[in-house]
């Protein structure tokens, strides 16, 4: 993950060359959502979480946070089946009660016990309308 800063109306070329192989990991898990796959309907957030990894899961949590980061309300999913077959394999996960907020914050496997593809997919918020 790279960031930087180009400046408006300026050419920029930029070349990225590996120096360094990666140790290939073996089949993993990636676990994800987005925005776009977040709902609010009256007072519950349904999630849909995917696995867009080659190997299944395991049991993972999904956490519904408030905008100040405190912990609303968590679940334990069992596993989501790898998708080895290159279609994602999803879930969703479905929050109810939960307290008027302007936003919410959604963290998968928030405590980081899931080895993955990818961790930055692992997070998403919805701002309420």
């Amino acid at each position: 993950k790279l960031t930087f800063n180009v400046p408006p109306k300026v050419p920029v070329f930029l070349d990225v060359t590996q120096l360094n192989e990666d140790p290939y990991p073996g089949d993993l898990p990636d676990l994800a959502t987005s925005t776009y796959y977040i709902k609010k309907q009256g007072n519950s957030l349904i999630v849909t979480v995917h696995n867009i990894g080659c190997a299944p899961s395991g049991p993972f949590t999904v956490s519904v946070l408030c905008p100040h980061g405190s912990e609303l309300k968590t679940k334990e999913v069992k596993s989501l089946p790898g998708a080895s077959d290159f279609v994602p394999k999803n879930i969703d996960v479905v929050f109810s009660d939960l307290p008027d907020h302007p936003e919410y914050q959604i963290q998968i496997d928030r405590e980081d016990y899931i080895r993955e593809i990818f961790e930055e997919n692992n997070d998403a918020e919805i701002i309420i309308k």
